[in-house]
C-alpha cells in the first residue's frame, strides 16, 4: 500500500484505510439517527434510543439539529472522526442536563 508524506509528517493512512474509517464513523452517525427516528415514529430505539428517550422535547430537538450539523460537517468533507468526536461530546452534555434535571431513565 501506498502511503503519502504529509509535511512534518513521515506517512500517513492509506487511502483504503481512511476509507473504512469514514465509513464506520458516517455508520455510527447513522446509528444515532436511526435510534432518533424510531423514537420519534413510537418504536424502541434499542439501548440508544432508550437513553435518548429520557430527553424532554427540547432535548430531541436539540438531539436532531446536532445531527444535521453533523451531516453539515460531513457535506464539507470535515474529518470524521472529528464529527464523531463532537456528537458524542455534544450528545453528552444534553444527556446530562437531562439527567440532572431529575428525569429518571425509562428503561
Amino acid at each position: 500500500m501506498k502511503t503519502t508524506p504529509l509535511k512534518g509528517m513521515k506517512d500517513i493512512l492509506p487511502r483504503e484505510q481512511r476509507i473504512r474509517e469514514a465509513e464506520g464513523e458516517a455508520e455510527a452517525l447513522l446509528t444515532v439517527q436511526k435510534a432518533q427516528a424510531a423514537l420519534h415514529a413510537g418504536r424502541d430505539g434499542g439501548p440508544l434510543g432508550r437513553r435518548l428517550a429520557i430527553l424532554p422535547e427540547a432535548g430531541h430537538l436539540h438531539v436532531n439539529d446536532l445531527l444535521a450539523q453533523c451531516q453539515e460537517s460531513l457535506d464539507y468533507m470535515v474529518s470524521p472522526p472529528l464529527v464523531l468526536n463532537w456528537l458524542a461530546t455534544r450528545l453528552h452534555i444534553v444527556y446530562r442536563h437531562a439527567r440532572l434535571r431529575g428525569r429518571k431513565p425509562t428503561a
